[in-house]
């Protein structure tokens, strides 16, 4: 029997074929992986800053159109006269507000006011809203009694009672006082800026309203400055909120005169025409 014959063809080898294949698959998960990350933090062609304002501008945008429909809603249902003014003052503030954000980011920064400061500010519009709901009951029991003692009295609505004339020696201040004129009822506070310029504000914004905070330190700054509240029958509990928020946060001077009648207070003798 022949021995068999020794094999002699050499073998192909595969394996720097797969080492090859391993590498090629290998790259390109890392390219995929790269352009996933990449594409990721672009965001549709912006960046991650970008996105981040937009959600801000997104949740300020909702939160004022949540602001107005209370507003309106609010503004229909009250019925004081004074609390009209307020309302009509809130909503003016939102529409402002509404136009700084559609300035965008860089008119925020020339203004010098940033969106949590624009945030705070719409936080202090819902608390004021919130009080003012609450003092919508009292509010409509005074009209009711105002009603019934101008009818006692066989009068109209429209007469006007004679002014309450406030005399400079009547204020029981020294001469080089500086004085600033506050006057307080139920319905709140009446700021008298000039003989005509008067700001309305309702009992449940001192504290958060900027008008009343800015006149407060606006007095605080003038030396021997003094605030004079002017006080109505019913307004005593709006001027102990008032003159305590003057006298504990602003450190003023503060000293009260009470205005008998209901006729409008006369301050000529202290704004020169």
């Amino acid at each position: 029997m022949a021995q068999a014959r020794a094999r002699t063809d050499a073998e192909i080898s595969l394996f720097p074929f797969l080492s090859i294949l391993v590498c090629l698959i290998g790259s390109l998960v890392l390219l995929i992986v790269i352009l996933t990350i990449v594409q990721t933090q672009m965001g549709d062609g912006r960046t991650s800053q970008e996105l981040e304002r937009a959600a801000e501008a997104l949740k300020l945008t909702k939160e004022i159109e949540e602001r107005e429909k209370q507003l309106e809603q609010l503004k229909k249902e009250s019925p004081a006269a004074a609390n009209k003014d307020a309302l009509q003052q809130k909503l003016t503030a939102i529409v402002s507000l509404r136009k700084q954000l559609a300035l965008g980011e860089d008119a925020r920064k020339k203004n010098k006011e940033t969106s949590e400061e624009l945030q705070k500010k719409l936080e202090n519009f819902l608390i004021q809203l919130e009080e003012m709901k609450k003092e919508k009951p009292p509010l409509a029991q005074a009209i009711d009694k105002l009603k019934a003692e101008l009818l006692a009295r066989n009068k109209k609505p429209d007469d006007t009672p004679p002014s309450i004339i406030v005399r400079q020696g009547g204020t029981g201040t020294s001469a080089n006082t500086r004085l600033y004129f506050v006057e307080c009822s139920a319905a709140g506070i009446v700021i008298h800026q000039s003989l005509t310029e008067k700001v309305r504000i309702t009992s449940a914004s001192i504290g958060v309203d900027a008008v009343y905070n800015a006149f407060l330190e606006e007095a605080r700054k003038q030396p021997n400055s003094m605030i004079l509240f002017l006080l109505r029958d019913d307004g005593t509990s709006t001027y102990n909120r008032a003159a305590g928020w003057a006298e504990g946060q602003f450190k003023l001077r503060i000293g009260k005169l009470p205005l008998p009648g209901k006729g409008p207070a006369d301050l000529a003798a202290f704004f020169p025409k």
